[in-house]
């Protein structure tokens, strides 16, 4: 299928064989075996892991992306060079039943286990060491290069941001590897996932240890949380009355409540228990605090009780799945390493201000979430608020698709899904703030996106640390692109379409992740979000494949495609791509968001073939000749362009607004169609024209589009059945500019 393109484009060397799932892998030195066939939306995704004398290489591999007509749309390639020279000698000890080998006495001594449980005395949890459960739930050789600063794995920036408010989630304290090992060695280890649980504290954990030495390379726990930022759909988003706060008391409280049915329940008579399809409420971590069950009546609790914070952590963990499932997403494949349904404990955490999102024991799902309260001083769950769910939810998908919870660049995309989904209805004052009513309990904590690239803010730039920075700048970026695409708009109806189908690209991109592939820089993510676009064909109404240039714009604001050789940090925008043409409509080729974007006055009419610049008003049932200025932003020059006219043909304000046309049922081309210019070096423009078109009326509206070799217009995407409104198309297209000639401006 793609051999000839791996090998030829990729350049892969001698000696590297292809083997489906299941093939012998022991016979050659080195091989890409598919490990993982996963197709969304039309998609498939092949993900080839590398072995190395019958033993996996760690986040090594070969990833493949094909659209839906079976081309190649994007590789991915991380495969470890030279092992031959590199490996040390692999034991015979490791390919013995690996599994045998560990045992409950090992593991102790390995992780220092006795010791590390005396620390749970700070927390008041019962630490007695006997009753430490341990449980090994899969070993397998691996080959793996030692990095002393990535042995415990904590995300970059993550330790910075802790407050008296918060509390971490568990760590170990591991003792030194063995001197023989050095920084930079690749050896053969054991990959173990094992699970430890004491009354009111379970954990699993990934880990990769020398077996000769005991030595522990690489050690996760498989969870993640959010240091106290919180709520969606909270009273402040609700009401924006800063005054309600999470000690307002159960009168004021309650007033915000709203009745909502709880999908997916298992109804299970009386008493009836929060568990459904995709969720359950169970009791996982201290403090010790019940879910409630009903006689059968309604879940009606007051807004300062933990009932309430049950009902909450059931309704909205509930609905994140339930959200993916409606976007039009196959769960069986997005969630292939979930085993539904999964566990919520809505008062635990250990009582803090947090919430947590944890893998299960494998380490490849979701393993649930864990929440606790909104302020250390008052009694409300932070699950009553949206916002933390769906950042805990930001760590949940990452878990099934590259089976961790953070990207490989940023802590997550979950302030992301949070700022975007939760904007279109919020009354917030700061509609930046991503977590207002926490922020508001709690002023240390200011997570933004709206972060600015000359404060530090850029990808690459001072705070961009790898972690709760970097998912900040990420979220900035996420969220001008949904600004760009409507969220800005007035009209209710546009601002939800642009937040879901934003979240709907962040939630597709990251279906087309794998263990092999995960972005290592904003760049990866952004071409990873512009195949989502492109490879989406509908979505809920809409045509797919419009937006990727205002995505491309969105990071480039942010700071990202910088030549490598830019000195760092970054604190300025990055660059325009090499090859941007465009017609300007008072946006100068850029994407930020406008109401009107339909009375471009560098298309203008004249009565006669004289190249005149000033516009004309046009003569009805006679010829006219249309002109239009097509500029270059782009970093290279561009040979030619092509450039297509059309215009609607009747008048644009007898019946509905220019963006309600429909493109391109609509309009139709003029006499003289199309037009071909010479070369438009960077910075400059040149003027296509005359085009000869005849209106039947003055109050007609002129359409031009543009198109060059590296940078198409977005009209000739569409299929010829496809039709979109003007709005979703021409504001989202620097190569498409309307100009309506209507006398009323609002038309």
């Amino acid at each position: 299928m793609a051999r000839a393109y791996i090998e030829e484009s990729l350049n892969l060397r001698e000696g590297v064989y292809f083997t489906s799932q299941g093939g012998n892998r022991s016979k050659l030195p080195e091989k890409l075996v598919l490990e993982e066939e996963k197709t969304q939306q039309n998609n498939t995704v092949l993900s080839f892991r590398q072995y190395y004398e019958g033993i996996k290489v760690w986040d090594s591999g070969l990833v493949l992306q094909f659209d839906p007509n079976d081309q190649l749309s994007m590789a991915s390639n991380s495969l470890a060079d030279n092992l031959k020279e590199k490996v040390k000698p692999i034991s015979k000890e490791i390919r013995r039943k690996p599994e045998k080998q560990i045992t409950r006495e090992k593991l102790i001594e390995w992780f220092d286990l006795k010791r590390n449980a005396l620390r749970l005395k700070a927390l008041k949890i019962d630490y007695d060491f006997e009753k430490l459960q341990i449980k090994v739930n899969r070993v397998e050789p691996v080959i793996y290069e030692f990095e002393k600063e990535r042995r415990q794995h904590l995300h970059p920036g993550e330790d910075k941001q802790k407050t008296q408010l918060f509390s971490g989630l568990p760590e170990l304290r591991l003792p030194e590897v063995d001197k023989s090992i050095k920084d930079g060695d690749i050896l053969a280890g054991l990959e173990i996932h094992f699970s430890t649980k004491m009354p009111r504290l379970a954990a699993n954990w990934r880990a990769i240890v020398d077996p000769e030495t005991g030595s522990v390379l690489y050690v996760r726990l498989l969870a993640d949380h959010l240091n106290g930022f919180v709520f969606d759909n909270d009273p402040l988003s609700e009401t924006g009355d800063a005054s309600i706060t999470p000690v307002s008391g159960a009168a004021v409280l309650n007033a915000v409540r709203t009745p909502r049915p709880l999908p997916g329940l298992t109804i299970t008579g009386s008493p009836q228990a929060l568990s459904g399809n995709y969720v359950y409420l169970d009791d996982l971590y201290f403090p010790a605090i019940a879910a409630p069950t009903t006689p059968g009546s309604d879940f009606n609790y007051d807004a300062d009780t933990d009932d309430f914070s049950a009902v909450n952590a059931y309704y909205h963990s509930d609905g994140v799945f339930r959200m993916v499932e409606e976007m039009g997403f196959d769960m069986s494949t997005y969630f292939n390493g979930t085993l539904f349904p999964v566990p919520v404990d809505h008062r635990g955490f250990f009582g803090c201000v947090n919430a947590c999102a944890p893998g299960n024991a494998l380490g490849n799902g979701s393993g649930g979430f864990s929440y606790g309260l909104v302020s250390a001083s008052g009694p409300v769950g932070i699950a009553a608020c949206r916002r933390i769910v769906l950042h805990e939810f930001g760590h949940a998908v990452l878990w099934d698709n590259v089976w961790s919870p953070n990207l490989g660049f940023a802590h997550s995309v979950g302030d992301s899904l949070a700022a975007v989904l939760s904007d279109p209805k919020s009354k917030a004052p700061d509609r930046f703030l991503t977590f207002p009513w926490l922020t508001a309990s709690n002023p240390g904590i200011d997570r933004r996106h709206d972060r600015d690239v000359t404060a530090g803010w850029a990808f690459n730039g001072s705070n961009d640390d790898g972690g709760y920075g970097a998912e900040q700048i990420l979220a900035t970026a996420h969220f001008r692109l949904y600004r760009s695409l409507g969220g800005d708009a007035e009209a209710y109806c546009e601002r939800d379409f642009a937040s879901r189908y934003t979240a709907f690209l962040i939630l597709k991109s990251v279906s087309f992740l794998t263990p092999l592939f995960n972005p290592a820089s904003s760049e990866d993510w952004e071409k990873v979000m512009e195949s989502a676009d492109f490879s989406t064909k509908e979505f809920e109404g809409h045509p797919g494949r419009l937006t990727h240039k205002v995505i491309r714009w969105a990071f480039e604001k942010q700071g990202s495609f910088h030549p490598v050789s830019t000195p760092l940090p970054i604190t300025s925008e990055g660059p325009a791509p090499s090859i941007d043409i465009y017609i300007n409509d008072g946006r100068d080729g850029a994407y930020p968001y406008s109401e009107d974007v339909y009375r471009s006055d560098e298309i203008w009419n004249r009565n006669s073939p004289d190249g005149g610049a000033a516009h004309q008003k046009p003569k009805i049932g006679q010829e006219n000749y249309a002109y239009v200025t097509i500029r270059n932003r782009g970093t290279k020059s561009v040979k030619y362009t092509l450039v297509n006219g059309y215009h609607l043909g009747s008048c644009c304000c007898e019946d509905s607004a220019v963006g309600d046309k429909l493109w391109p049922n609509d309009f139709k081309p003029m006499t003289t169609s199309i037009w071909q210019t010479g070369p438009i070096v960077s910075g400059g423009y040149a003027i296509a024209g005359p085009f000869k078109w005849t209106p039947r009326t003055e109050d007609d509206v002129l359409v031009f589009t543009c198109t060059t070799k590296g940078d198409q217009a977005n009209e000739e995407y569409l299929t010829p059945e496809e039709q979109v409104v003007l709005r979703h198309i021409a504001p989202f297209d620097n190569n498409m500019a309307v100009r309506a000639l209507c006398s009323n401006k609002p038309c």
